[in-house]
């Protein structure tokens, strides 16, 4: 979907997530609903499309409690700031992810001049973090850790910027392949979907074997978005689950919640 962001400014912000009905899930807990729906990512969350999914808001009053983690700094974030709305789904094939985010100053200084694959974090962006394995380890990060050893790096963790750009960590070569996402400008802030493919997650522990994500699976997960105001370097982070001040958290994975696929209402997984 290379080339699918679209910019301009939609006024059905607070229509949309009034149709969507919202709750808070179980605590560090997701349920991924499935549903039978084929969504084009291209950024826009079209009601009917989304219609089913999870959906429920993230804000940063309490940024050291979590669901609003601010793994960045601690500080807390005013939801005209930063906050947002995130719409997850499955659909027996692949993991459907949707943020819209308030954030009243949307900046791209940094990747303005930049290729596509960049240090999207510098500005404005979502991420994504998914630990197909479910390991939770904590020495995945250590300095000497060996380069077979992907814990972390197993499944998908990419980075999507407001101007369609993206970093995808040792995910490289997968993006518009297993997994897909766009963007678009809205009056209060921004729009990011993606499609992730099961057959791209890889839910088996090591590097001997693979066993892609199917219905009935759980794995490590949380989600992220940067707030850069007014161009520089990025003042915010507001996970919906993490922990720690250092910007450690796309890493910590014993830090994310968790989340299952859920089989089809009345179809045994």
């Amino acid at each position: 979907m290379r080339g699918s962001i679209q910019f301009g400014i939609s006024l059905t912000a607070a229509s949309l997530l009034t149709a969507i009905a919202l709750a808070q899930p179980e605590a560090g807990n997701l349920s991924i609903p499935h549903v039978r729906s084929n969504v084009s990512i291209d950024g826009a969350i079209d009601t009917a499309e989304w219609a089913g999914a999870l959906a429920f808001t993230v804000d940063g009053l309490t940024p050291q409690a979590n669901p609003g983690w601010n793994p960045l700094n601690g500080n807390a974030i005013q939801p005209a700031d930063l906050s947002y709305t995130v719409r997850i789904m499955h659909n027996g094939e692949s993991l459907f992810i949707a943020f819209d985010v308030t954030d009243n100053s949307v900046s791209d200084d940094y990747t303005a001049s930049r290729p596509d694959h960049t240090e999207v974090w510098n500005d404005d962006c979502t991420e994504v973090f998914i630990d197909g394995d479910l390991d939770r380890d904590v020495t995945e990060s250590a300095s000497g850790s060996p380069v077979g050893d992907r814990d972390w790096r197993e499944g998908m963790q990419p980075h999507f910027g407001v101007r369609g750009q993206s970093h995808w960590e040792n995910n490289s070569g997968f993006k518009d392949r297993t997994w897909w996402a766009a963007t678009t400008r809205t009056a209060q802030g921004y729009r990011t979907e993606y499609r992730f493919a099961f057959r791209g997650i890889d839910t088996n522990d090591g590097e001997a074997g693979y066993q892609p994500l199917q219905e009935g699976d759980t794995f490590g997960f949380s989600l992220l978005v940067n707030d850069d105001d007014f161009g520089g370097d990025r003042e915010n982070q507001l996970a919906w689950w993490g922990a720690g001040t250092n910007d450690s958290l796309f890493r910590t994975q014993s830090n994310w919640g968790r989340a299952t696929i859920m089989p089809e209402p009345g179809v045994a997984p």
